[in-house]
């Protein structure tokens, strides 16, 4: 494969969360970091796109921002307004009713 699709394969593999943090910029979240992005231009700030691309070529997080944005493309994440909202919180452990025709391991 080439160096561009293994960034686009990472970008499907290791990003964990997309943030709308405004028109055509997005945040993108992986397991080991996030950067602020426009998907719009080459606006990565990653050492990956800082050292080893070309201007022409694109970052991992770059790659997820252009999907993520894309109106052609379905995005394979959820694109969130506000990350740090969380999710919604779940129910006490007291509040789970056991079903007695369920065996539980």
């Amino acid at each position: 494969m080439s160096d561009q699709t293994d960034r686009a394969v990472a970008a499907l593999e290791d990003v964990v969360a997309i943030e709308r943090v405004a028109p055509g910029m997005v945040r993108v979240v992986t397991w080991s970091d996030s950067y602020t992005v426009d998907a719009r231009g080459d606006g990565c700030l990653c050492p990956d796109k800082e050292y080893n691309l070309a201007p022409d070529e694109n970052c991992k997080h770059r790659w997820a921002a252009v999907l993520a944005t894309s109106d052609e493309l379905p995005a394979p994440w959820d694109v969130v307004d506000d990350l740090d909202q969380g999710p919604e919180p779940l129910p006490d452990f007291e509040e789970f009713e056991a079903d007695p025709e369920v065996e539980y391991v």
